[in-house]
């Protein structure tokens, strides 16, 4: 519903069996979100006796009553300390609402994608509380919002998140999607200069043909990638003996070469590798199967920046750092140096990803407890950067409201010998 791309959501209508308890909107609402992606989820459940149909037999749409946009949480509540009053308000405020009860969804009250990630925003900022958009999203009811609120109100956290670690010169960090995109558009790092500033021009070879492909690919095909095209693109981060000296194709602080490289592959989409997560051993050349536990899911990511191409990916790498190999020689310095490290490496896996054909989305922030538990604690193990990716898919961008269409058409450009081989990974069986 809606015509304005922010102002888009979904309806559900319901006709229900008779004889039967009739279930609650958040009922539904849990139900579909073990069943479905958070985007696809209705925000209103609006029960009608039939469905109203055209002369033709479809369903008329524009016969639809109005959808019941506030099915739970309808009674106001006492809030009974200025905290939850304030919270209720800035909440109020989001919404255009005069009152919120406690007892209410905040889907069902007509909260997007924009209006979670400005109430945590608007919460950080006024009560220098964070709440992930993840954790928004899994709270049920308003009331347990509130309830986080209390709890977290008197910890020490800090008011705004720094890009800088000067007291004198900390900035705080745009998280709204719209002010972000502004941002970009009107600020550069480009330096510019007048006219008679002095400036020697500078030979350049021929365009490198890699620079018209080289990009980063948030929509990935469901075909599983071979497993030998997998194996070449890894083999960059190989080791190498030239006469006797060991050899990278790339620079580490000391020669110590402390970045390690883990893939956790879904089930199905390398071919010959089952789903797990693997270590690459860059010596031998060979995945070494660690776990075949779901280390890594969709949850782990943003709900609306990166949950989609995970969904989409057939891979997630990790590059981590084992510190203790680096930390007794670099002390403070070993993060940064490992950083430089990882990224030499993964300009190195993107670039050799043209020629396996394999896409690359590169991945700053995610949830990785799970994963980092399976490794050795003894490493003291840190996670530098991930990337998720796959066999790019070159339809153009879809909108957030076009990811169901988005999914159905990945499916459709299967075989289907490719959708049987899929199905059959997932479930754990071998041909």
């Amino acid at each position: 519903l809606g015509l304005e791309r922010h102002a888009r959501k979904l309806a559900a209508y319901f006709v229900p069996y008779t004889h039967q308890e009739l279930p609650t909107a958040e009922r539904l609402r849990q139900f579909l979100l073990n069943q479905l992606p958070d985007y696809m989820v209705p925000r209103s459940f609006t029960m009608i006796a039939s469905l109203p149909l055209s002369h033709n037999g479809k369903v008329d749409y524009a016969s639809l009553p109005d959808p019941l946009e506030h099915v739970l949480g309808t009674t106001t509540h006492e809030a009974h300390s200025p905290l939850r009053k304030r919270v209720l308000g800035l909440i109020g405020d989001l919404l255009n609402l005069s009152s919120v009860s406690p007892d209410a969804n905040l889907l069902d009250l007509g909260a997007d994608s924009i209006t979670v990630i400005r109430l945590a925003n608007r919460l950080q900022a006024e009560f220098s509380i964070r709440p992930s958009v993840a954790e928004i999203y899994r709270m049920q009811r308003i009331e347990e919002l509130l309830q986080y609120c209390e709890k977290y109100s008197v910890a020490e956290t800090p008011l705004v998140k720094t890009v800088s670690t000067d007291p004198a010169a900390t900035t705080p960090v745009i998280t709204d999607p719209v002010e972000r995109q502004k941002f970009k558009e009107t600020h550069s790092a480009i330096r510019t200069f007048t006219s008679d500033q002095t400036a020697v021009p500078l030979d350049m070879s021929a365009e490198d043909p890699r620079l018209f492909k080289r990009r980063s690919q948030r929509q990935f095909s469901l075909r599983p990638i071979a497993l030998s095209d997998f194996g070449k693109w890894l083999g960059a981060l190989c080791r190498k003996d030239l006469a006797g000296d060991p050899k990278y194709l790339y620079a580490s602080a000391g020669g110590l070469y402390p970045v390690q490289t883990y893939v956790f592959v879904k089930a199905g989409r390398v071919t010959n590798l089952a789903e797990g997560l693997y270590y690459h051993d860059p010596v031998q050349h060979q995945l070494v199967l660690l776990t075949t536990d779901a280390v890594i899911n969709r949850d782990d990511f943003d709900p609306f920046v990166n949950r989609t191409t995970f969904d989409e990916s057939a891979f997630c790498l990790f590059f981590v750092s084992a510190m203790a190999q680096i930390e007794p020689l670099y002390g403070v310095h070993s993060e940064r140096f490992a950083s430089i490290e990882t990224g030499l490496m993964l300009q190195i896996l993107d670039l050799q990803a043209l020629e396996a054909e394999i896409g690359l989305c590169h991945i700053g922030d995610l949830e990785a407890g799970q994963f980092l538990a399976k490794l050795p604690q003894i490493d003291r193990p840190r996670l530098i950067l991930s990337a998720l990716g796959g066999i790019p898919n070159d339809q153009p961008k879809t909108n957030d409201e076009d990811k169901l269409a988005r999914a159905l058409a990945r499916v459709a450009e299967l075989s289907p010998e490719q959708v049987r081989s899929l199905l059959l990974a997932k479930q754990g069986q071998r041909k």
